[in-house]
């Protein structure tokens, strides 16, 4: 039975990059990676306006070295008490990796 077909190896590749950022205000290395399909979706159907956007990105993006999540968005509202220049740099690197810019959340939070 041979070799696996184009569809099958595409779905068995693991496509999701990340980036390692160094936090010394945590005494940590924090990994960000790219948010899956489902994710991306879930993060822009939730944006209705742009409170919490920074905090609630982070919470999908930021993970473990196995690419789990480190926060729930239930997690949100104690995340959102850390350092509020730890946050922007981590925010801003996740917006990259994500390839989200301002005029897309502008597109996504209008009314």
């Amino acid at each position: 039975m041979g070799e696996k077909s184009l569809r099958d190896r595409i779905l068995e590749i693991e496509d999701s990059p990340f980036e390692e950022v160094d936090v010394p205000e945590w005494k940590e290395k924090i990994r960000i990676r790219t948010m899956s399909g489902e994710e991306r979706y879930e993060f822009e159907s939730s944006l209705t306006d742009t409170k919490n956007i920074m905090v609630r990105m982070l919470a999908i993006t930021l993970c473990d070295l196995k690419g789990n999540r480190l926060f729930t968005l239930e997690d949100m509202e104690k995340l959102n008490k850390k350092n509020s220049k730890v946050l922007i740099r981590l925010f801003s690197k996740a917006k990259k990796l994500n390839a989200i810019d301002k005029s897309d959340i502008e597109e996504l939070t209008k009314n």
